[in-house]
């Protein structure tokens, strides 16, 4: 498993691995081992407030709160050891397209500093904005 992210951008099947979101966080940053972890612990709490409900379209506001973790082993499992993420931010569901989400998602604890491609390594928590289409996140 890899996590972080909101878990669209999954080409695991390719390499035999699955992203697990975690809102908050780059895409794939809570990656132990050399090819991901072997079990992974995952909270979510979400709450949802109805805006628009009739016609077309359904739309919502939502905060967030979750916490999770990936681990290389079994024997690195720790079920406290998870890292914390919190946002807002706004859903509208249509049929034929999904759900189309996008928001803020803040990680509250620090990772493995991500190389920008560039020699540069940046914070892997903090804001990050969040959008998908066609699938729920969470």
């Amino acid at each position: 498993f890899n996590m972080g992210g909101t878990g669209i951008q999954n080409f695991g099947f390719i390499l035999g691995t699955e992203i697990i979101s975690l809102r908050g966080y780059e895409d794939r940053t809570l990656f132990p081992g050399d090819f991901g972890g072997v079990i992974y612990n995952k909270a979510v709490m979400e709450l949802r407030y109805p805006i628009v409900t009739e016609g077309v379209a359904t739309i919502y506001g939502f905060g967030f709160f979750e916490a999770g973790n990936n681990w290389a082993s079994h024997k690195e499992f720790n079920p406290f050891d998870l890292k914390k993420a919190t946002g807002l931010g706004a859903s509208l569901f249509m049929n034929g397209i999904g759900n189309i989400s996008f928001g803020w998602g803040w990680g509250l604890d620090n990772t493995a500093p991500i190389d920008d491609g560039s020699g540069n390594f940046t914070k892997s928590n903090g804001g990050r904005f969040i959008f998908a289409i066609g699938q729920t996140i969470r």
